[in-house]
Parts: structure tokens; sequence; C-alpha cells
């Protein structure tokens, strides 16, 4: 369910990079999965996103973005 403003392809790499830096500030981790999607966690929870615009929009809910 991708809720965020689409990403544009050719600037996804940085961007990741930034949603990684900016929830590592808040304490959560980024882990990128090679069948696609990421996993963020923190603690022992973690959350699946399906797609880059679900990490931008997780990171605005807990005030990383």
């Amino acid at each position: 369910m991708s809720t965020g403003t689409p990403i544009d392809p050719v600037d996804s790499g940085k961007y990741q990079a930034t949603l990684t830096a900016q929830l590592a500030l808040k304490g959560f981790q980024v882990h990128p999965l090679a069948v696609g999607g990421f996993f963020v966690c923190k603690w022992n929870l973690t959350k699946y996103c399906a797609a880059l615009e679900d990490v931008q929009a997780f990171a605005e809910q807990v005030g990383a973005a």
C-alpha cells in the first residue's frame, strides 16, 4: 500500500540512503530485501514496507522525515 509521493527512479538510490539515514537518527534500521521491499526494524519490532514510498510514509509517521 503506497501512500507517499511517487519516487523518481533516477534518484531512488540517493533517496533511499537519505531515508535510511533519517530513520537511523531515530534508532531504526532499514534492510532492503532481495525479493523487493524493505524491513524497517527497531529493537524486536519489524515493519515490512513493499516499496520505497511505504518507507517514506513510515518515516513521516514516526517523525523521521
